[in-house]
């Protein structure tokens, strides 16, 4: 006749029975025994929404709007100055340029004339000195003022060439002059003068409003549409009244929400069900009417498989049998409540 083993009431206890015996266990009373809680998987990561910024108040938005606008007016307009001043600085530039290049010319034909001038007179003093001394039968000074005359014409010739090089690049450069344009003055800015100071701004955002003459006069024509329906000028009403008879301001299109997504949740894993025991549960609670549980060999091998050695590393045999055998104990209280039915 086998001994009979008393149910083991520790960990210690349970170690002692080989896990190929059935384990009676004596569990202590309810709310006594910490309990290990039932391993999970981890939650999946669900990210938190993403909280929109909340949106300005309406006149907030205006008025950070008009603060943005007056910030681009003012660049803008001395951007246009700064443009204007650079246009001045570069015409006095190329006046100065011109200047000195003529005072240069200037300067090196008139050498050229003093030089041709020069030569002429040279030449004709030589000629008369050349008479003499063949008068005289001077064959020495003949030859010498003959050769003087011969040098005098030389640079005549090349005086005379030049002459007319400067004479043809004046020419040139005259006509170069007056085919160029004259220096533009930033004709747009000067048009934009005769803007009322309060529509300037949206002028420069839609120029051809100002330098065509048909599209100037249909806005005219809605500006004074935008006057009888009581819109101040000025105002972003009276500039949106104007652009949508224009054809310049688009309706915003309705945008379509994306439909929540259901949400999925992750799967647990689940301990099997510990089988029927031999004690009978009670008939109020559902409860076996001792705590004593018997684990099989099977089902100790349940407990360390599915809740010790791969549920929690961490967790010895003894303690995942223990586990085990409240879970077991659980689940017939709920058995006895009617919560489980028996499979056939």
């Amino acid at each position: 006749m086998p001994r009979l083993r008393p149910a083991a009431k520790t960990k210690e206890e349970i170690a002692l029975v080989p896990p190929t015996e059935s384990l009676d266990i004596e569990l202590a009373p309810e709310g006594q025994l910490q309990e290990v809680a039932p391993l999970e998987p981890e939650p999946a990561a669900v990210e938190p929404p993403q909280s929109e910024p909340p949106e300005p108040k309406p006149e907030e938005g205006v008025a950070d709007l008009r603060r943005r606008l007056d910030e681009a007016q003012r660049a803008e307009a001395i951007a246009n100055q700064r443009a204007i001043e650079v246009e001045r600085e570069l015409a006095t530039e190329k006046t100065a340029r011109q200047r000195s290049e003529d005072d240069a010319y200037d300067a090196n034909y008139a050498a050229v004339l003093n030089k041709i001038d020069s030569a002429e007179v040279m030449i004709g003093t030589l000629e008369r000195s050349l008479h003499a001394a063949f008068a005289e039968g001077d064959h020495a000074a003949q030859a010498r003022i003959t050769r003087e005359i011969a040098k005098a014409s030389t640079e005549l010739e090349i005086a005379n060439g030049y002459k007319a090089q400067y004479e043809e690049a004046k020419k040139t450069a005259t006509s170069q002059r007056q085919a160029a344009p004259p220096p533009q003055v930033n004709q747009f800015e000067a048009q934009l003068q005769t803007v009322p100071e309060w529509a300037r701004s949206w002028a420069r955002q839609h120029p051809e409003y100002v330098t065509d003459a048909r599209k100037s006069n249909r806005f005219v024509g809605f500006h004074y549409e935008a006057q009888d329906a009581g819109l101040r000028e000025g105002t972003p009403a009276y500039f949106k009244f104007v652009e949508e008879k224009l054809g310049l301001r688009q309706q915003p299109e309705s945008v379509e929400e994306p439909e929540p997504q259901p949400r999925v949740e992750a799967r647990r894993n689940v301990v099997p069900a510990a089988p029927p025991t031999r004690d009978t549960p009670s008939a109020s609670t559902g409860r076996p009417q001792s705590n004593r549980i018997t684990l099989t060999p099977e089902e100790r091998d349940i407990a360390w498989t599915t809740i010790g050695r791969s549920g929690n590393g961490g967790m010895s045999r003894a303690e995942a049998e223990i586990e085990y055998a409240k879970q077991k104990l659980r689940y017939l209280e709920e058995r006895g409540k009617g919560n489980y039915q028996e499979r056939g």
